[in-house]
C-alpha cells in the first residue's frame, strides 16, 4: 500500500461500497454514498470509481449538485487506469 509511504492514514470512512440489482438502486446507492462523503468535516476532493460507467454516473451526480468538474477528457483527474 502506497498511503504511508506518503505518510497519508487510511481513512475508512472515506470507503463505500453496496450490492446493486438494478440501475435505480444503482443511482440510489451512488447519490447515498456521494451525500455521505461530502457531508463529512473534510470531504473528500477526489473520487475512485471502480468502472467507466460508474465513474461517468458519479460525474453526473456531482455536476447536478453544482460541483465543479473537469470539462475535459483525459486529465489527471479523469483517468482511466487499465
Amino acid at each position: 500500500m502506497h498511503l504511508p509511504m506518503a505518510a497519508i492514514a487510511f481513512d475508512e470512512t472515506l470507503i463505500d461500497t453496496g450490492e446493486v440489482t438494478g440501475p435505480e438502486e444503482d443511482s440510489q446507492l451512488l447519490w447515498n454514498a456521494i451525500d455521505r462523503l461530502l457531508s463529512l468535516p473534510q470531504p473528500p476532493t477526489v473520487f475512485c470509481c471502480g468502472n467507466d460507467k460508474m465513474a461517468l454516473r458519479v460525474y453526473g451526480i456531482l455536476r447536478s449538485r453544482g460541483s465543479k468538474c473537469p470539462t475535459k477528457s483525459p486529465s489527471p483527474a479523469t483517468t482511466t487506469i487499465a
